[in-house]
This record gives structure tokens, C-alpha cells and sequence, in this order.
């Protein structure tokens, strides 16, 4: 992206933009995270992050207030693979203690996040806020709709 943008890797820009991102100024949440993610809690989900991200990550989580809900954290940078490999949904997996068959990944990319945790043999619901995904897939258009969907599901018949 870097060649394509017509940089050079040395460019004092890309550290400026760097230095941007890592102070927080490249990240808003949406509206439904928090409450979405204090709920999935209080519901008594296990949550974590797979995330294509740096070694910034778990700073920027401490920053926004998000670390607290998290009980594991796996990032490409760590593990030294990133999403769609199926090996960064195991390693997820594998230090969560849980399963594949009892694990459900939430993500806004088809290819990466649905289709790589698919992969992985985890379930997977795609975030699509706006649009329509490339293939008929489980979807929801917010967060906020995770926690009825995820007691729905788990409601005995």
C-alpha cells in the first residue's frame, strides 16, 4: 500500500501517520460497543480479540477502555500470522482454553473474519453494517443485535 500511495518505506510521513494511529486519533467506537460488550459479559460470555493488528493493540485497548471486557487478546504482530490464516483463529482458540465447535467469531471483513474463522471450524457471524456481503452469510447490521441473537441461540427449544 505504502509503493502503491507512492512512498518511499523511509518517508517521515508514514511515522507521523503512525504516531497518529498510535495516539488514538484514527479510533472512535460506534455507538454499540461498549453497552454490547459490557452485556455479552454480564451474560457471562468469554471474550476476545483476533485482530490483523500491531503490537499497539493492547495499549490502545488500555486507552479506550475496551482491555476490561477481554480475556484474551491474539494480534497478528504476536503470533506472526494474520486473519484469514486459519493458525491466528487456533491460537485464539487454543488460549482461550475453549473450542473451535464452541466458539463464534464476530468480525466486519467477509474474507478475513467470516471466511477465516469458518475455516478454522469456528462459527461466524459477519458485522456488516451497511451493504450486503459477497455471499449469503449470517449477518448483523450492529452489535447491539449480538447479545438476543447469541440467547436465542443457546435458548433450549
Amino acid at each position: 500500500m505504502i509503493e502503491h500511495l507512492g512512498f518511499d518505506s523511509d518517508d517521515p510521513l508514514l511515522d507521523e501517520i503512525q504516531s497518529q494511529f498510535r495516539s488514538g486519533v484514527a479510533w472512535k467506537l460506534f455507538p454499540d460497543v461498549e453497552d454490547t460488550l459490557r452485556s455479552l459479559r454480564e451474560t457471562g460470555f468469554h471474550l476476545g480479540i483476533i485482530s490483523n493488528a500491531s503490537h499497539a493493540l493492547p495499549e490502545t485497548l488500555r486507552k479506550s477502555g475496551l482491555a476490561r471486557y477481554f480475556d484474551t487478546v491474539t494480534y497478528s504482530f504476536g503470533v506472526g500470522f494474520e486473519k484469514p490464516d486459519v493458525r491466528i483463529f487456533r491460537r485464539a482458540v487454543a488460549t482461550a482454553n475453549a473450542s473451535e465447535e464452541r466458539s463464534i467469531h464476530i468480525g466486519d471483513s467477509f474474507e478475513a473474519d467470516y471466511v477465516g474463522a469458518r475455516r478454522a471450524g469456528l462459527h461466524a457471524i459477519l458485522l456488516q453494517r451497511e451493504g450486503e456481503p459477497p455471499t449469503p452469510c449470517p449477518t448483523i447490521r450492529s452489535l447491539s443485535a449480538l447479545p438476543d441473537l447469541l440467547k436465542a441461540a443457546h435458548s433450549p427449544p
